[in-house]
């Protein structure tokens, strides 16, 4: 409601006006990423517990397509010799099993900086490709432990 008011006039009438405000709707996006640091088993050098060496995506707003396949994900930065070797999901959950064995396997070759992005035609309610943030793979130093 609105009206306007001056000294020495008289008042306006009172104004009625209806608004309707509408948010975009919100695509699919990457909700959560566990675990951030994947560790080289301590008795395999260069390998990862393949027990443990998954990556779970969460996303929101969306869920991924029955028929997802590795073709549908792109990864960056893997040391070489490690590749993903399969993936499961449920709903809005996807796993990336990561296997292999690091040619390059030093504490020095450690890395920071490996991303995940899935295919927008792989997750119902995508408006883009979904990417993780970076990703953490820790080799261990000469002596079996991690740095």
């Amino acid at each position: 409601k609105a009206y306007a008011k001056k000294e020495g006039m008289a008042d306006s009438d009172v104004a009625i006006f209806s608004y309707t405000i509408e948010a975009p709707p919100v695509g699919a996006y990457v909700y959560s990423v566990t675990p951030t640091i994947l560790y080289e088993g301590p008795n395999s050098p260069g390998i990862l517990d393949p027990d443990i060496a998954f990556i779970n995506i969460e996303i929101a707003n969306g869920t991924f397509i029955d028929d997802i396949s590795v073709s549908d994900i792109v990864y960056e930065n893997m040391p070489f010799g490690l590749s993903v070797s399969g993936i499961e999901h449920s709903g809005n959950c996807l796993y990336i099993y990561i296997d292999g064995q690091a040619t390059n396997h030093g504490a020095s070759d450690s890395i920071d900086n490996l991303y995940f992005t899935i295919r927008k035609d792989a997750v119902d309610g995508a408006n883009a490709d979904l990417t993780t943030g970076n990703i953490s793979i820790i080799f261990n130093d000469s002596q079996g432990m991690p740095w």
